[in-house]
């Protein structure tokens, strides 16, 4: 082979092998780069004519990689080692390299592939331009002007799975009779007839193998570079199959790598989403998907099955590509090659958020009933207790009028008691008329900005006489600032009952205490804590009677048992929630959250 001719073959490998391939001066700057180089390292040709060789390198390689190269130099057998480059975006890529020294010329050549292909060591007798074409991961064919095989590497031979020597110096078109009138001799010929490179894949007969094949004409012939595709090929049909099924469902159908990144989505997916392929491409659904109500422990329990490849099924919050809430039903299935690894996953997720509007629905209906029931025990409560009893007495005290006469100190008598029996019916009805309409308002009031600070300060001047009076203090600790959406007279009522209650149960023994702090809470809003050191109560006692109507936990002191109905019955009308805590000579400390979400 001559000098033009071995510069020739090494013009088609730049060109057309799918190793790293580059040839280094005496300098040692890179004279050519493959084509292979932009795909695997992201550099055009171009870009790196003339650049030192070390430009490819990772710095921590320079120098066991140099003095590879340079022991090539001075040997005539190949040197191999595993060096890492850098891409053009700065990522290191670890490539098995083999480099030869030319004789013919003062250039080396190095071939690198990624190391999950590693390179095999051949006979050192062999010339260099043979050499390296049996080096390279494609299989390599080269035919003269007649057709006739005048190369054939081992790699050929494992593609096409027959021996070299049935093929070397024989016509191609006996050797391979199969590919006279098929997309092969099309191809082939155009090669030949029109001067310029071909690029096409087909499918062998001979071998029921799919094959990348890229010729190129030469000034002795032809020379041919084929891999074999057909994995690729059989994943890209089942995928084209999945596509075709996947398009017939209105679930979302999601297609990702063994490492979790989208590679497909169908249109379902996009339906109900809004997201497309190129928003996904490349990158974890979750980052795209999940939002800042998607429930941590749902994702780390996805993390958890990407971790142990094996089905599963989850509900999960999400959201579309417009910021709406969307909750599907994540079915997730590994799937794994015929060797047994892991290759994709696919993702099917069913819309269910009208299944979650039902489920929404029927915990309202439910709460509704449980409110619904709750205050029919009330009603029932003060009907029979509070009602009853002061109408059994008006009614034995109007009978009694009509026996006695006017004139009769009894008749006085009995006639004031008629107007305090009456007096205490009247109360009971307005206390009826007031929990009604509380029960029709709840779901009536237009939530509306508070200001926490200005409603509170309004409650407290109106207690402000009696506070004074009893030589008590109220300590405010509510930013100016801080808001709550809710309605302003229920958030003034349970400050105004608050008060009231602390000032008709405060601890006779020591000036009355109360402290009013809020802070924002972790969802807008704000929580509030209300304490005083009255005379608290016994919490045990009370039990789940607190908040009931018409319930009294200490005993000399005049009222209705209204005030904690009311102010519980606000918070939970707002959205918020109460707790309590009490004891007995110490105080009483309420905890409010309002404006949850």
């Amino acid at each position: 082979m001559g000098i033009r001719d071995e510069f020739q073959m090494v013009e088609n490998l730049l060109l057309s092998s799918s190793d790293v391939l580059c040839a280094l001066d005496q300098h040692d700057r890179l004279w050519r780069i493959g084509m292979a180089g932009q795909r695997v390292l992201g550099y055009a040709p171009a870009e790196l004519t003339g650049a030192p060789f070390r430009t490819l390198l990772h710095p921590t390689d320079y120098a066991q990689v140099e003095a590879a190269y340079q022991a090539a130099r001075q040997q005539a057998t190949p040197v191999c080692f595993e060096g890492r480059c850098l891409t053009k975006t700065g990522q290191a890529v670890a490539l098995a390299w083999s480099v030869f020294r030319w004789p013919a010329t003062e250039l080396l050549l190095c071939m690198g592939r990624t190391v999950e292909s590693q390179l095999v060591t051949r006979p050192t007798e062999i010339p260099a331009g043979n050499a390296l074409l049996e080096r390279i991961a494609d299989a390599y064919i080269e035919v003269d002007t007649d057709w006739t095989i005048t190369h054939f590497n081992d790699q050929a031979e494992r593609v096409l799975q027959i021996d070299r020597q049935q093929c070397l110096g024989r016509n191609h078109w006996q050797v391979f009779p199969n590919t006279v009138n098929s997309r092969f001799g099309y191809y082939l010929h155009l090669a030949v007839d029109s001067g310029q490179p071909v690029h096409f894949e087909a499918l062998s007969t001979r071998t029921n193998r799919w094959l990348e094949v890229k010729a190129r004409p030469t000034a002795e012939g032809l020379a041919i570079f084929l891999a074999n595709i057909t994995d690729r090929v059989t994943a890209a049909k089942h995928l084209e199959q999945l596509a075709l099924v996947a398009q017939g469902t209105d679930n979302g159908v999601l297609i990702s790598d063994a490492q979790g990144r989208t590679e497909w989505v169908n249109e379902g997916f996009t339906k109900h989403t809004g997201y497309v392929l190129a928003d996904l491409l490349g990158r974890f659904p979750g980052a795209v998907l999940d939002g800042p109500d998607t429930d941590p422990a749902v994702q780390e329990t996805i993390r958890a099955y990407f971790r142990q490849p094996e089905p599963f099924s989850v509900p999960i919050l999400t959201y579309t590509k417009a910021g709406e809430k969307l909750w599907v039903l994540l079915h997730v299935t590994p799937i794994y090659n015929q060797a047994g690894e892991l290759t994709q996953f696919i993702s099917i997720q069913q819309n269910i958020n009208a299944q979650k509007v039902m489920e929404a629905q029927q915990a309202q209906l439910t709460q509704d009933l449980y409110e619904h029931n709750r205050d029919l025990q009330q009603f029932t409560y003060m009907l029979s207790h509070n009602l009853r009893a002061p109408l059994a007495n008006a009614l034995g005290l109007s009978q009694l009028l009509t026996r006695v006469g006017k004139h009769s100190p009894v008749f006085d008598a009995s006639l004031g008691y008629l107007r305090q029996s009456l007096e205490q019916v009247d109360g009971v009805l307005h206390d009826l008329n007031l929990v009604l309409s509380l029960r029709d308002q709840q779901h009536q009031q237009t939530p509306e900005t508070v200001v926490l600070a200005e409603v509170c300060e309004q409650a407290i001047q109106h207690w402000t006489p009696a506070l004074t009076a009893c030589g008590g203090q109220v300590t405010l600790d509510v930013a100016e600032g801080l808001l709550v959406r809710g309605t302003r007279a229920y958030v003034y009522s349970l400050f105004d009952n608050l008060l009231s209650n602390a000032l008709k149960y405060r601890a006779p023994a020591r000036p009355l205490h109360i402290t009013i702090a809020s802070e924002a809470g972790a969802h807008g809003g704000a929580t509030i804590q209300f304490a005083d050191n009255g005379s608290g109560f016994d919490q045990v006692k009370a039990g789940a009677k607190l908040f009931q109507l018409y319930q009294r936990f200490h005993g000399g002191h005049q009222g209705r048992g209204l005030g904690l109905f009311l102010v519980k019955t606000h918070v939970e009308a707002m959205g918020g929630t109460i707790e309590v805590s009490s004891q007995v000579g110490v105080g009483t400390r309420f905890v409010i959250q309002l404006n949850q979400r």
